[in-house]
């Protein structure tokens, strides 16, 4: 440790400095009186009030010290505090971190499909594109129209591809549209996004047998394989003029603080259909 920062710690030259100033003050006043032509009885008087003067000075000084290092004592307990707090909240980011890539690996996939875990890099900016840009790509095996869940279910699918990253079209983005179906009833449709950052099930007939709280999963029709969850139904509203049912549905995926997902990238494998 320098001399300096060994002096600025201990604080223990601040009472010589005002010790040091009463003793000259006194000795300047004792010279200055004697040269005066007053009376002894008034120099010693006069002296005997420098001299309590030098006291309470030199006992203002300790004072002033005592609470100088008192309060370089606060500053560095405070900065202790600090930095204890931050490394709390690393510790806590960490825990939430492996907790859902815990729930990640645990996913469920379709047959003849593997898990690929890739970190959310960025996230599109506007309204109009429910997008996001996570960092994986071809070199890890990453191909167009892979689906991408989270632990809950089906979130959206790759539409991009480069060497080391891709983009993920979201359940949410306007112009999404998967083929889904009522696993209690089999009914079939289609789960689009909505603007307001929400989905739909469309598409059905206007007496389509579903229901407030029915799963749905992908149909197998199309780019995805069938089986995967992808909402819940939350309203049904019947509108006579119209010729579809309006459909909400609650997404199993929380697509808006989405931070890591699971790509399923195909094997290769055959898939044999299980007997009726």
């Amino acid at each position: 440790m320098p001399i300096s920062s060994r002096f600025r710690k201990k604080r223990w030259w601040r009472p010589l400095i005002w010790q040091g100033a009463a003793v000259l003050g006194v000795i300047w006043a004792f010279w200055a009186i004697q040269h005066s032509g007053y009376p002894q009885a008034a120099l010693r008087g006069i002296v005997g009030a420098m001299s309590r003067v030098s006291s309470t000075f030199t006992s203002l000084g300790l004072n002033l010290s005592g609470h100088f290092t008192t309060s370089d004592e606060n500053s560095r307990l405070r900065r202790q505090i600090e930095q204890f707090t931050w490394q709390m909240q690393s510790f806590e980011h960490v825990i939430a971190e492996n907790q859902r890539l815990r729930k990640l690996v645990n996913a469920k996939l379709p047959p003849a499909h593997r898990h690929l875990t890739a970190v959310v890099i960025g996230r599109s900016p506007d309204t109009w594109h429910a997008q996001v840009l996570v960092n994986a790509g071809k070199a890890d095996g990453v191909m167009l129209d892979v689906a991408a869940l989270s632990a809950e279910g089906l979130v959206g699918r790759v539409i991009q591809v480069a060497d080391h990253a891709s983009t993920v079209q979201l359940i949410t983005d306007p112009q999404c549209a998967i083929s889904c179906l009522d696993v209690r009833s089999g009914a079939f449709g289609v789960i689009a996004g909505r603007y307001n950052g929400e989905a739909e099930f469309t598409y059905l007939k206007q007496n389509a047998d579903v229901k407030k709280g029915d799963l749905l999963s992908t149909s197998g029709y199309g780019v995805f394989p069938k089986g995967i969850p992808v909402g819940l139904v939350r309203r049904v509203k019947r509108v006579a003029s119209r010729i579809n049912p309006e459909i909400e549905v609650d997404l199993m995926g929380d697509v808006d603080n989405l931070q890591e997902l699971v790509l399923a990238l195909p094997t290769g494998e055959a898939v044999v259909a299980p007997p009726p």
